[in-house]
């Protein structure tokens, strides 16, 4: 039976700029809903694309019951006929942002090593409304705003997709209970002390009734409109960018920078540091900009993480401090 998640998975299949055919897919599989809802519709159609499947499970050790858990999914891979891969978090890490680290570096550890080119996470339209608020009550930019892509190209030869991103909660809820799939209910989902958990459970049920019924898909058509708006935008920043920074060294060019408007400026920096790997924070970026633009400059004129920024002719330079 193809239903509407059929229809809409396959119409994102069809649409997508990669080429599905014969693809050796490594799938993220939790065992909750959103990802048995994604393994059913990948079985559904592995023949007709010729695709080689292989599933992923992370052990948090949050739960007394995770290797019952684990146990579950590994006899549903058997059964599907499906390689299984187990990765354990032995340094119990039990903060979101570091767990999320190890989860996704694990991802593709896995991947690069069995040389999958495709690894498929099911984040929904729900989970990036989630991400959203998450990010927005933090602090953040646009591009952090529509931080889940559908598909980026991770490494070589290998490519994140998210292909439930067009599905909210209750399209695969039904899913689930239409074909009666073993869906493991995590009890960490309902702890609210973390954040995520209290966005899903309390503020966005509380939007539902008093504001607007249909606000998650409000909230998704905004989020689909600015990442079209983004993605142009992102092609102007990159030709400003190269015509701003050094072309052997991380440094900007001063007088160039200065010529642009505040919010461009703002985005350049952000673009380099997004190349050296550090974290940031809005605030961080106004402090570097500030230094920049006022012209004050001494010898080192900041000192920021790992770097010194440095003035040096036309240029600022960002310097490992062990390098001066």
């Amino acid at each position: 039976m193809q239903t509407y998640m059929h229809i809409t998975f396959l119409n994102y299949i069809n649409t997508v700029d990669f080429s599905f055919s014969n693809a050796k897919i490594l799938l993220a599989i939790s065992g909750g809903k959103d990802s048995l809802a994604l393994l059913r519709l990948m079985k559904d159609y592995q023949k007709i694309y010729k695709w080689k499947l292989g599933i992923i499970h992370c052990d948090h050790r949050w739960r007394t019951d995770s290797i019952t858990n684990m146990q579950l999914i590994y006899q549903y891979a058997k059964e599907l006929n499906i390689d299984f891969y187990l990765v354990v978090n032995y340094k119990f890490l039990f903060t979101e942002s570091t767990v999320r680290r190890w989860r996704y570096i694990s991802f593709f550890n896995i991947a690069i090593k069995y040389n999958f080119n495709l690894l498929m996470t099911a984040h929904t339209a729900t989970d990036e409304i989630e991400t959203f608020c998450h990010n927005l009550f933090r602090g953040t930019s646009i591009n952090k705003l529509i931080a889940l892509k559908n598909l980026k190209n991770i490494a070589p030869n290998l490519f994140l997709c998210r292909p439930l991103n067009f599905l909210f909660s209750n399209d695969i809820y039904w899913f689930c209970r239409h074909f009666y799939l073993p869906v493991w209910s995590d009890s960490t989902n309902f702890q609210h002390f973390i954040k995520r958990n209290r966005i899903r459970g309390e503020l966005i049920p509380y939007l539902k009734q008093y504001f607007n019924p249909g606000v998650e898909k409000k909230i998704h058509l905004f989020l689909y409109s600015i990442s079209l708006q983004n993605s142009y935008l992102q092609i102007q920043y990159q030709y400003v960018y190269k015509n701003l920074i050094h072309s052997k060294y991380v440094a900007i060019h001063i007088c160039n920078y200065c010529k642009l408007n505040s919010y461009l400026q703002m985005t350049i920096l952000q673009m380099l540091l997004d190349q050296t790997n550090v974290f940031y924070s809005f605030d961080q970026v106004v402090l570097i900009k500030n230094f920049i633009v006022k012209h004050n400059y001494r010898k080192f004129i900041l000192t920021y993480e790992l770097f010194r920024l440095v003035y040096k002719k036309n240029y600022i330079y960002f310097c490992y401090k062990n390098s001066i």
